[in-house]
């Protein structure tokens, strides 16, 4: 029955170059269901410290226990009301609280602001009304959320400047959106427990350099920025993740998806550049997720025909252990990326549909991709998928014509 209901959800999608049972691979211990020798999954709902997406506090994990197929629940729920464009969404929790960013234009003339909300984490509809964060009309876009203990960080581009600010978990702006430096790529943030530390790519000259900055708990700046690394790619964008010790960075360099970190002070740890994967193409849209041993790194490969998924998963120091992983070879739009406490999983649109694929905590897939929507009422969807673990479900956000959606991905019993 498992794999008559797997095979109902790959329609229309490239299922990847490896498809394997999971039996060996899964980071669970039990034993594999005797009916199709792939482990069982159950949702723990005590809260036992297995999440560790982004520093945000306690989330449960997925066990291995009771045969379940994850599946959407429910009916997508519209999020986004009143604008001619919404886009870029990117979800964080921080405790019980599902927020999230995105771009937004609701005047019309593309100028884009960044807005904040909270989704339902059972139904993914939105819970607070859309909240406004930044008010210059001068295209904020490619927000990125990260949980900060009672509030949030925030990072964004505003045209070629990145700029910051602090949100309460209500949505109530606690540090107003503050530029720190100019002329930089798409910036990513992490949550040391203390502060912040941002990333961002420098192509004011070239070759552009790849920097990090350290910010206070209020998002005031801490020294100035640390190079890093240089002869990085002009087109450069990047993901940082703190490991409870260094900062992890990860960012294109034309083909590469390289790595490299920073200590605590912001200073280049030596030796610590290395290149992670290779793609026969351009890479881009670079996720990463800490799982507290390994990192989870997934990423474009943007083609004249399109652009395909990998996934890789590599050590502490950024060594990739074990080949990397296509998750989809078709065209295919921006990913997100979530760690549940045992497995991973990456959601990316492939023209009108919109998937998530499970991936064990070893780099392996788990069962074949989960069609998440597969219509439109634009008749296009595009301009990024994201997903988060909820602590008992997969929530999944995209765009679709002007508007947000959100839907639930749970494990539904047999």
């Amino acid at each position: 029955m498992r794999l008559a209901l797997a095979l109902l959800l790959i329609t229309g999608c490239n299922c990847g170059e490896r498809i394997v049972t999971d039996a060996s691979m899964d980071a669970a211990t039990d034993a594999p269901d005797a009916m199709d020798a792939t482990p069982d999954v159950v949702v723990d709902t005590s809260l036992d410290g297995g999440d560790v997406d982004s520093s945000d506090g306690d989330v449960p994990d997925v066990d291995a226990a009771v045969p379940c197929t994850f599946a959407p629940t429910g009916t997508p729920q519209l999020i986004t009301t009143g604008t001619s464009d919404s886009k870029h969404p990117d979800l964080e929790a921080n405790g019980s609280t599902i927020a999230l960013a995105w771009s937004d234009d609701r005047v019309g003339v593309n100028r884009h602001e960044i807005y904040f909300t909270h989704l339902d984490p059972s139904t993914g509809a939105r819970t607070i009304d859309e909240v406004r964060i930044t008010t210059d009309a001068s295209t904020d876009r490619y927000a990125d959320l990260v949980a900060a203990g009672d509030t949030f960080g925030l990072v964004w581009r505003r045209l070629n400047d990145p700029f910051f600010a602090q949100i309460a978990r209500d949505g109530a702006v606690r540090v107003v959106p503050t530029m720190f430096t100019t002329m930089t790529s798409l910036p990513g943030l992490t949550w040391t427990g203390t502060e912040f530390v941002v990333c961002a790519g420098d192509f004011s000259s070239l070759p552009a350099t790849m920097r990090v900055a350290r910010l206070s708990a209020v998002g005031a700046p801490v020294g100035g920025f640390t190079d890093l690394a240089t002869d990085a790619s002009p087109t450069i964008n990047c993901t940082a993740t703190w490991d409870g010790d260094e900062v992890a960075v990860f960012f294109n360099r034309d083909a590469d998806v390289a790595h490299v970190r920073a200590d605590a002070a912001g200073a280049l740890v030596p030796g610590s550049e290395s290149t992670v994967g290779t793609s026969p193409r351009i890479v881009n849209d670079i996720k990463s997720e800490w799982t507290g041993s390994v990192h989870g790194v997934a990423w474009r490969e943007q083609g004249p025909e399109g652009a395909a998924v990998a996934f890789q998963v590599s050590s502490r120091d950024g060594a990739p252990m074990g080949p990397p992983f296509r998750v989809t070879t078709a065209r295919s739009n921006e990913i997100g990326l979530t760690w549940t406490g045992t497995e991973f999983a990456v959601a990316w649109q492939d023209s009108l549909t919109v998937f998530i694929h499970r991936i064990s905590a070893t780099g392996e897939p788990i069962d074949f991709p989960i069609t998440v929507a597969t219509t439109s009422s634009s008749g296009v969807q595009y301009d990024h998928a994201d997903v988060i673990w909820t602590g008992a479900a997969h929530l999944v956000v995209w765009k679709d014509g002007p508007h947000l959606y959100g839907q639930v991905v749970e494990c539904v019993p047999d």
